[in-house]
């Protein structure tokens, strides 16, 4: 979420009238404004987060909160700031007590020598998508969409099965049935089933009850790539290893500013967040989540070259999907402290990869 704060008297004494910066009867000609946007940029800033840093670092596709994707991601606003003339540019630090980190899981056909890369699911309650340090050794079965009559004929006790991703949460009937884990095979709409903002990818976990079932998803499609592996592999024995810890970790946001010109003490925030997440945290490219803070820094672009009256400061924030861990700890750290300040608010746009 993309948003505009208006402080009077940030971090120093009250000086002078807000009255014309910030007029809510003015009609503003926003059309006029965003053709000063670069929108290339936005894209090349897009493509960045959610594919090229990826590539080029050989890491995960994620930029969630504790990942060596969300690292990155930080210094790459950070060195955007620096190039850009953002001036007082500060990383602030703060404590998300627990996070389900994946370090590594995969699967291995009895064999091959080549093992599959697989993301966990997240937890149910407490309990997170891991296996013994040996793995889960089984039969590997396909149970297309999860209804007990597509495990009919199968032995399901002690097996790994294959579902589809559209099986809302049947995935329960493999554990009734005795299964040691569960696959989940991609969407055939990866765009929204998969995103954050999908209907599908809350069925894949239970909020309430801490089961100990390891669930993954592994990427490609039914007709190519390590999905299609896995189907070509179905009657063989594999094993399946995962390490996912429930871990302290230290999130991060950052901000610059552009000193306004004629009333520098009168402070307007533009901020949006960095993070990407999904319901298998390891994956997530986040173009969607990346779109806010690539339109952020083409704005912090274009007001270090055309300051505005006030000053500007630009947030990019960490956590959010840690319920906006980053912003509540940012206000808490920056605003609390002066019970002088008087804050307005008014929602800005969350854009979306269509827009």
């Amino acid at each position: 979420i993309s948003f505009l704060i208006l402080i009077r008297g940030f971090a120093l004494a009250q000086s002078g009238s807000n009255a014309g910066i910030l007029n809510p009867n003015q009609v503003y000609d926003y059309e006029a404004f965003i053709k000063t946007v670069n929108i290339t940029g936005v894209k090349e800033h897009i493509k960045y987060l959610s594919d090229t840093m990826y590539r080029e670092n050989r890491i995960p596709p994620t930029r969630a909160t504790g990942t060596r994707g969300n690292e990155l991601a930080l210094q790459y606003i950070h060195n955007k700031f620096k190039e850009y003339g953002l001036k007082d540019i500060t990383i602030h630090k703060w404590t998300e007590p627990a996070v389900p980190l994946s370090y590594g899981a995969n699967i291995t056909v009895q064999g091959v020598a080549d093992s599959i890369t697989l993301y966990p699911i997240l937890p149910n309650l407490i309990s997170p998508s891991t296996t013994p340090p040996e793995g889960i050794t089984g039969t590997l079965i396909y149970a297309s969409n999860g209804y007990l009559a597509d495990f009919d004929g199968v032995k399901v006790e002690g097996s790994i099965v294959l579902l589809n991703w559209e099986t809302e949460n049947r995935w329960l009937n493999a554990v009734k049935l005795g299964a040691k884990a569960v696959i989940f095979l991609p969407p055939d709409e990866p765009d929204r089933s998969f995103s954050p903002y999908g209907n599908r990818w809350n069925t894949k976990y239970l909020v309430n009850v801490p089961l100990l079932f390891p669930r993954f998803f592994v990427n490609g499609t039914r007709y190519e790539g390590d999905a299609k592996v896995l189907l070509d592999h179905v009657g063989d024995v594999v094993t399946v290893r995962s390490t996912v810890v429930w871990q302290e970790v230290t999130g991060k946001n950052i901000f610059g500013l552009v000193r306004g010109t004629e009333q520098p003490d009168i402070i307007f925030g533009i901020a949006s967040y960095y993070d990407s997440y999904s319901v298998a945290p390891d994956y997530a490219p986040g173009a969607q989540e990346a779109c806010g803070v690539a339109a952020l820094l083409e704005l912090a672009k274009y007001f270090a070259n055309h300051p505005a009256k006030a000053s500007l400061i630009f947030i990019a924030f960490g956590g959010h999907h840690q319920l906006l861990a980053g912003s509540r700890w940012w206000m808490n750290d920056y605003y609390a402290p002066w019970t002088d300040v008087k804050v307005r608010t008014r929602p800005g746009p969350d854009p979306k990869k269509e827009d």
